[in-house]
């Protein structure tokens, strides 16, 4: 199995290639990404290296003809980890154009060129701002869901996606900036009081999404079981006095859910993790739907857990 990763040099993909490399140290791994800033930084812990290992490719995920270039590159790349995106809230609301053609059509074109090259499997890195989406980001990447699974159409290439919520530690979490505040001395920032998030760390989103990486499926969303926290309660971690409130700064939730109201009655229970099945498939006949059926979304007002275990 060789493997491409979009938007490889963030932190999603520096922990997959991490995991991976664990797995197999000669396994072959390309990481497609435009900042060639990252990818020198990533080469220092994670060497580019010969005919086998890893390669560092640049490239927007908007151009087709360059992906086809780097998935038929010295070993023909058989699954893809679609992770490129815009993924802050208030910049895709202010540069939309831009956040459109990166989540929406570069998604499209990621799928275009899986399937033009013969990919056998691809996985789509998703997010709970998707479902009940509220933000210009939420609506992107709904959209990007949809492209995915509906790419099932079209060839052999297997597409799934995973949808999860924040990631501890990541280069665009909230941790950062209160860790670089209390740095400083400056007041903790927090949007609203009883505001909920879901969060797990990051290798265990890597861990996940490998996971369904290796799964025989296609047009399932998995959905991990998450825990949730209360935003204040992460912040006072920092500071339990100090802490200034704000308001949300651009369209946001007080509460976020993995599914919503009426994707319901397609999730099922894996035991493991929940699947959401998709509602039409016009490339299977008949689409089995194993699992236990769920009572209703999860939400993160209703699964709060200590800040403790997380922190």
């Amino acid at each position: 199995m060789s493997i491409l990763i979009t938007g490889g040099s963030g932190t999603l993909g520096q922990e997959l290639v991490r995991q991976l490399q664990a797995q197999d140290p000669n396994r072959r791994i390309v990481i497609y990404s435009r900042d060639e800033g990252k990818q020198a930084a990533m080469a220092r812990e994670f060497p580019e290296g010969g005919p086998v290992g890893l390669r560092y490719m640049l490239g927007d995920v908007c151009d087709t003809e360059r992906l086809k270039m780097a998935l038929k590159g010295v070993t023909d790349v058989t699954h893809v980890i679609h992770a490129a995106a815009m993924k802050m809230i208030d910049k895709c609301e202010m540069d939309s154009i831009e956040a459109t053609r990166i989540n929406v059509m570069g998604t499209l074109s990621v799928a275009k060129a899986c399937i033009q090259s013969g990919v056998a499997r691809a996985i789509y890195i998703s997010t709970d701002k998707s479902p009940d989406a509220c933000s210009l980001y939420g609506l992107t990447k709904r959209m990007a869901e949809s492209i995915w699974v509906h790419s099932n159409c079209y060839g052999s290439c297997q597409f799934d996606c995973v949808r999860y919520g924040n990631v501890l530690g990541s280069n665009k979490s909230v941790m950062l900036t209160w860790k670089n505040q209390a740095r400083l001395g400056e007041a903790i920032t927090v949007t609203e009081a009883d505001a909920t998030r879901f969060f797990w760390r990051i290798r265990e989103a890597a861990a996940f999404t490998l996971k369904t990486l290796a799964r025989d499926s296609r047009g399932v969303i998995y959905i991990p079981k998450m825990k949730s926290y209360r935003i204040m309660d992460m912040a006072t971690v920092f500071s339990a006095k100090n802490i200034k409130m704000t308001g949300f700064r651009c369209p946001e939730k007080m509460h976020e859910c993995l599914w919503t109201d009426w994707e319901n009655g397609w999730v099922r229970d894996l035991g493991d993790c929940y699947a959401l099945y998709p509602m039409i498939h016009p490339w299977i006949v008949k689409m089995a739907m194993p699992g236990q059926q769920v009572d209703k979304p999860l939400r993160s007002c209703d699964c709060l857990s200590d800040v403790k275990d997380l922190l």
